[in-house]
């Protein structure tokens, strides 16, 4: 299933009611910090791991919560998928400290296969030692053959 552009909505949705009625969200984020940042939090002795996590978490938490589960009235069923368990188990934890939310926790298999990124150019092609010998020999000849009418050129 392929979702339209309208579908799609920034990350950091901070003081928006906008999306209040929907019951369902996917989350896939992961905050990988630049090398400059990383530069800097190793100057002041900062896990790059646990600011990535800090920063991951805040922000599912903030688009979560964009959706039917800030109202307390709300009692539709929510349906949230986040990029990988130690998200899912933040959002459970923050959810099962309010009390309007009854939250649970599935794991959901994903079944895709991402195909190998081609390499561009001529495609290789494989050959066992036997074949690679005769092409060998091959190759010789005929390289054999083409020096011997350029010899042939010069001497006439």
């Amino acid at each position: 299933m392929a979702l339209n552009d309208d579908a799609f909505v920034k990350p950091k949705q901070a003081g928006t009611n906008q999306f209040r009625k929907l019951h369902h969200a996917a989350m896939i984020y992961s905050a990988k910090p630049c090398e400059n940042l990383r530069s800097l939090l190793r100057l002041f002795k900062i896990d790059p791991l646990l600011w990535t996590r800090s920063i991951e978490f805040e922000t599912i938490l903030q688009f979560a919560t964009r959706t039917s589960v800030r109202d307390p009235g709300s009692t539709a069923p929510v349906s949230l998928w986040v990029f990988d368990r130690e998200q899912a188990l933040y959002l459970k934890a923050y959810f099962d400290a309010q009390p309007h939310i009854m939250a649970s926790m599935v794991h959901v298999p994903l079944a895709i296969v991402i195909p190998l990124k081609s390499k561009g150019g001529r495609p290789r092609s494989f050959r066992t030692p036997e074949q690679e010998a005769a092409r060998q020999a091959e190759r010789r000849k005929r390289e054999a053959a083409r020096k011997r009418r350029n010899r042939k050129r010069k001497a006439a």
